[in-house]
């Protein structure tokens, strides 16, 4: 699991496979920000945060998006994000905002 701080100070995780994806859903809070590459797999970002700066939403959509293949970053409220039976694999209840990048 790649942690670091943001530019602001709060901290941000990233998920570097299925079951880190799936620790950190488990382990988030609901008013925390959720990131993931559209349509692609990828890692699971978490912002723990529940008042995000723009540019902290930036910076986790970024290195979402040095670890994956995707050029789209969804991100969207943790309440929103559904955890399946299938480890990392989610279900989004509402539509999620995009970065691309």
């Amino acid at each position: 699991m790649y942690i670091f701080t943001t530019s602001q100070g709060s901290r941000a995780r990233v998920g570097e496979n299925q079951h880190e994806n799936d620790r950190l859903l488990h382990e988030s809070k609901q008013s925390w920000w959720w990131f993931h590459a559209s349509n692609v797999p990828s890692g699971h970002g978490v912002l723990e945060t529940a008042t995000p700066s723009r540019t902290e939403i930036k910076e986790v959509a970024y290195e979402v998006f040095k670890r994956c293949k995707g050029r789209q970053i969804d991100y969207c409220l943790l309440r929103y994000v559904k955890r399946t039976q299938t480890p990392g694999l989610v279900e989004i209840k509402r539509r999620a905002k995009t970065l691309t990048f």
